[in-house]
C-alpha cells in the first residue's frame, strides 16, 4: 500500500532561522500496534522557537536537518491489526514521546525520564510538522466530540501543567502563584482551579497576556513592569505568602524573586525551560524549608488533560491567537520568534 504513496510535505529546519517546506517519504502502512494519522494542526512551542533561533536548548543541539513540532492532533486514517482503542475517523491527540518500555524509569511510571525516549522535534528525532505520521496506539488518544478541533494541539502543553500540579499536589485552601502567563502559564491556572486551588495569582510583563490569564481563571494579576511582585503578593496574602509557585517563564533569574513570596514550607516548581543557568539563593530557601521541584515534560498525564479540556468552564480556544497554513511555515516561525504582544499560542494548519 505504501509503495504507491507520494512524497509528503514537511517543515524542515535546515539551519538557524532557515526552515523550508520540503518533501519526505510517506511513512507507509502502520505496524500491528500503530495508527496512521493525518495531521490537522500543530502548535508552535517555545522549544521549537529556541531550535529555530538558537539551534539548541541546553544540551539538545540541532546538528542535522530536523522536522519541528510536537503539539499535534489529527484524524486516524488507518489502524494496525492489533489496534482496539481508536478507530478510523477518530479525532486524536498524539503524545509525542515514545519511551523504550524496558528501563527502570519506564517500569516505575517515569517514562518521561527514559534515556532512550524518542520525543518528537528533539534532536535527532523528527517531529510532527508533516502531513502524516505513524504512531503507537498507546500514545494516541481519542478526543471527545465536544472538544473543538482547535483544542487538539493544546492537550500537549495542558499535560505539562497537569504533570506539574500532580507532582506538587493541590487542595482547597492553597494559594497559587504562576510566574509567566503564556500558554503553559495560563493552562497551569486552568488546572490549578479545576483541581481545587482556592486563589490563583499570575504575573507577566504583558498586559494582554494577563488579560488572557484572567479569562483562564486567575483571580489576581500582577504586571511586573508597574508593580513589585513581593509587595503585591504581601498585600494580597496579608504577608502570609503563597504555598504553591509555578515558574512558567523560563527566565533563569526569576527563581530568587520567587523565594521571598513563598510561605514557609512552600513548593516552587520550575516548568519553563530556557537556555540560561539558574541563580539560586539556597540559604533563603533553606531557611523557609522550601521544596523545589523540577519537571521534564510529563508522564501519564494525557487522560487527565483531556478530561480537564472536556469539562473546563474556561474557553481554551481564546489562547489560540494566530494561525498559519503549512505553506507559510517559514513566516510562522519568523513571526513566532518576534511575536506581537497579543500573541499566545500559534497553530500551523494542514487544512484550509
Amino acid at each position: 500500500m505504501g509503495e504507491n504513496r507520494h512524497k509528503l510535505k514537511a517543515a524542515i529546519l535546515k539551519d538557524k532561522r532557515s526552515i523550508i517546506l520540503g518533501d519526505i517519504p510517506d511513512p507507509g502502512t502502520p505496524a500491528s500496534d500503530e495508527v496512521r494519522v493525518k495531521i490537522l494542526s500543530v502548535g508552535i512551542c517555545g522549544s521549537d522557537v529556541h531550535y529555530y533561533t538558537d539551534g539548541r536548548i541546553g544540551s539538545f543541539i540541532v546538528d542535522a536537518p530536523l522536522i519541528l513540532g510536537h503539539e499535534a492532533c489529527g484524524i486516524v486514517e488507518q489502524i494496525g491489526e492489533n489496534v482496539t482503542k481508536v478507530s478510523v475517523g477518530d479525532f486524536v491527540a498524539l503524545e509525542p514521546g515514545i519511551p523504550c518500555k524496558k528501563c527502570k524509569e519506564c517500569f516505575t511510571g517515569n517514562y518521561n525520564l527514559c534515556k532512550k525516549i524518542k520525543f518528537w522535534a528533539t534532536p535527532p528525532i523528527n517531529g510532527a510538522l508533516t502531513e502524516y505520521v505513524l504512531h503507537p496506539e498507546i500514545f494516541t488518544f481519542k478526543l471527545p466530540s465536544n472538544i473543538n478541533h482547535s483544542i487538539g494541539p493544546l492537550i500537549e502543553p495542558l499535560s505539562v501543567a497537569v504533570h506539574a500540579i500532580t507532582k506538587t499536589g493541590i487542595q482547597p485552601g492553597d494559594i497559587v502563584f504562576i510566574n509567566g502567563s503564556g500558554t503553559v502559564g495560563c493552562l497551569t491556572s486552568v488546572v490549578a482551579k479545576t483541581l481545587g486551588g482556592s486563589y490563583v495569582i499570575s504575573s507577566d510583563n504583558n498586559e494582554l497576556r494577563l488579560n488572557l490569564a484572567r479569562k483562564m481563571g486567575v483571580d489576581k494579576t500582577i504586571n511586573i513592569l508597574s508593580d513589585s511582585i513581593i509587595n503585591k503578593v504581601n498585600q494580597i496574602t496579608k504577608s502570609l505568602g503563597v504555598n504553591l509557585i509555578y515558574e512558567c517563564s523560563g527566565y533563569s533569574k526569576s527563581l530568587n524573586d520567587l523565594i521571598p513570596i513563598s510561605s514557609p514550607g512552600g513548593k516552587i516548581t520550575l516548568i519553563g525551560m530556557g537556555n540560561q543557568k539558574y541563580d539560586f539563593d539556597a540559604v533563603d530557601a533553606m531557611s523557609k524549608e522550601l521544596q523545589i521541584y523540577t519537571i521534564f515534560r510529563y508522564a501519564n498525564s494525557y487522560f487527565k488533560a483531556i478530561e480537564i479540556a472536556k469539562n473546563t468552564n474556561f474557553n481554551l480556544q481564546e489562547l489560540i491567537t494566530d494561525r498559519f497554513s503549512i505553506d507559510n511555515v517559514s513566516d510562522a516561525f519568523e513571526y513566532a520568534s518576534n511575536p506581537e504582544p497579543r500573541t499566545c499560542k500559534i497553530l500551523i494548519d494542514f487544512t484550509s
